[in-house]
């Protein structure tokens, strides 16, 4: 609540929730869940600002989880191209995509209209191995309604 609050500085809030819970900082825990939070409230900007604490961090290295949650707010803002540069960023810091990443990303896609995107990031799914879920197909097949 304290870091969508637009008078707190975030960077400063985050020193100090590090400095209560080192612990679940340093598992990345607490990062990934503030990270979902912001997503569940549309919070691109703080997410991005937090994002942006984590390169200053000391001992923090973003994860797939840290990855996923931030595609998720992507897709709550309908931000498929966000979504797919967070994609390529993971690739140049050698961050493996999971499941959960492509189908937030086809889902950013559904809900920013773009479909073929969308189909794309399905085939590459399979193509890499990685095996879609309902979760995976029910946004492809969403996106590709020309009603949306």
């Amino acid at each position: 609540d304290r870091l969508c609050n637009p008078r707190v500085n975030v960077f400063e809030e985050m020193d100090r929730a590090r400095q209560s819970s080192p612990e679940s900082f340093q598992s990345g825990r607490a990062i990934t869940a503030i990270l979902s939070q912001l997503g569940r409230r549309r919070q691109m900007g703080v997410a991005m600002q937090v994002w942006r604490w984590m390169d200053n961090a000391q001992g923090i290295t973003r994860n797939v989880y840290h990855y996923n949650a931030l595609i998720n707010v992507c897709e709550k803002i309908k931000d498929w191209k966000m979504a797919l540069d967070l994609m390529r960023q993971m690739d140049e810091e050698r961050v493996t995509k999971n499941e959960i990443t492509y189908s937030s990303a086809i889902s950013a896609c559904e809900k920013g209209g773009n479909w073929r995107t969308a189909l794309d990031l399905l085939k590459t799914m399979k193509d890499k191995g990685i095996m879609p879920t309902a979760i995976a197909y029910n946004a492809a097949i969403s996106a590709c309604d020309c009603t949306t």
